[in-house]
């Protein structure tokens, strides 16, 4: 097989959920363990689309100009909707009483709760804006009005960039006039599966998402996970474990979580057999530091803090739920846990995510790492990790899951 770098230069292109371009990047994962002669086979599975015709923002008062601008999928479709523009930062008592009748902008992503509070509290429309207020690139992120959201209602939503959300406010833009033309479709989405057999009848799974968002090449977010995976399949394939392990290459991350998701739902009779889940999302980054979130027993923090002292790595092991693919495994049943060099150095979700921020040896030296970890479970005679959820992570991931919502400070 090609080295991590030469593999990460294949993938290094655009692959949102749902496109073509995702699917180029699950027939490579497959053609590179077809050359290590490991069967893998895709699942699909639906995810939304739509056809967007027209989407336009203007300023209607006290002045008149134009915002670029890019329409959510499974908008709202509306025409010449006219109303003021109210900018609200953060949840209060006075901003909820502000936000009837009003087109809202708000920072950063359009979570569930605050799609929920401006729903039910009469907002007619929504603005979400992305970008560097200091970078000269203009692109506008494709975001989603998620399956979570449709349930409340649907409003129209758009998306413009950091520098014109920060000119309405500065500039006084008092009224603003939505155009959305779209029409609901459907596009297909899948998981890459392959499997090592072992002796026992447990199963390890590890896995990684091999989508990027709309703008980005994805690099470290996550081919480098997807490289990863390939190379620890390469070690099993040479040294076959005791306990099976399981590969699933997650499609459509970046958009909810959806290739793990489906996954677990579509496999709900397995999961029983499915002892533990090994996700990596980022890895390989020149600066940062090496992070590992375990969402299973506590123990496991202190067995991982051990493991590194002894091979000499700075880890930062931690009890907690991650934003990842191993999140719907927890949610399952399955303890789980993953990996992630984080960094500050490399944005994220936009086109600066590049290889440029990789290197060949830091990429090895953190699969050698989990490899290492991975294997002392993965050859454990008496599978070592229980098979939990500790009843602080399962309230955890009943916020994050937003089952239950966390008091307002």
């Amino acid at each position: 097989m090609k080295n991590e770098m030469e593999l990460l230069k294949e993938l290094e292109f655009v692959r949102f959920g749902g496109t073509k371009q995702e699917y180029r990047a699950a027939m490579m994962i497959m053609e590179n363990l077809k050359e290590l002669g490991l069967k893998a086979h895709y699942e699909a599975f639906p995810v939304q689309a739509s056809v967007i015709k027209k989407a336009s923002l203007s300023v209607v008062a006290p002045y008149s100009e134009e915002i670029k601008c890019r329409a959510y999928f499974a908008s709202k479709a509306v025409s010449e909707l006219r109303a003021p523009l109210y900018y609200y930062p953060k949840r209060n008592r006075v901003a909820l009483e502000k936000v009837k009748g009003k087109i809202v902008m708000v920072d950063g992503y359009l979570g569930y709760w605050t799609y929920k509070d401006l729903y039910e509290n009469g907002a007619l429309g929504i603005v979400v804006y992305n970008g560097d207020l200091y970078d000269d690139n203009y692109d506008i992120d494709q975001r989603e009005i998620r399956s979570q959201l449709k349930e409340i209602g649907i409003l129209p939503v758009m998306q413009i960039n950091t520098k014109d959300a920060y000119k309405l406010l500065q500039n006084g833009a008092s009224d603003l006039c939505m155009n959305i033309d779209i029409r609901d479709t459907e596009a297909e989405s899948g998981n890459v599966v392959c499997d090592i057999a072992g002796q026992s009848d447990k199963t390890i799974v590890f896995t990684a998402h091999y989508d990027s968002t709309w703008l980005s090449k994805g690099s470290y977010d996550n081919a480098s996970g997807t490289v990863g995976l390939l190379k620890i399949a390469e070690y099993y394939k040479e040294n076959p474990p005791y306990h099976n392990v399981r590969f699933v290459f997650c499609g459509s991350e970046e958009r909810g979580l959806l290739g793990s998701k489906a996954y677990v739902e579509a496999h709900k009779e397995e999961l029983k057999d499915i002892a533990f889940c090994i996700n990596l999302d980022m890895i390989g980054s020149t600066m940062g530091h090496f992070d590992a979130c375990i969402t299973a027993e506590k123990d496991l923090v202190s067995y991982l803090r051990y493991y590194a002292c002894e091979k000499g790595v700075s880890l930062n092991a931690y009890h907690d739920v991650y934003s990842s693919d191993s999140t719907p495994f927890a949610d399952n049943g399955v303890p789980a846990m993953s990996f992630a060099r984080n960094t500050m150095v490399t944005p994220i979700h936009c086109y600066h995510d590049t290889t440029a921020s990789l290197t060949l040896a830091q990429m090895q030296k953190d699969i050698a790492f989990i490899i290492g970890f991975a294997s002392r479970l993965t050859k454990a005679k008496i599978f070592p990790v229980e098979r939990k959820i500790p009843d602080d992570i399962k309230e955890k991931l009943d916020f994050y899951m937003c089952r239950k919502r966390r008091e307002d400070k």
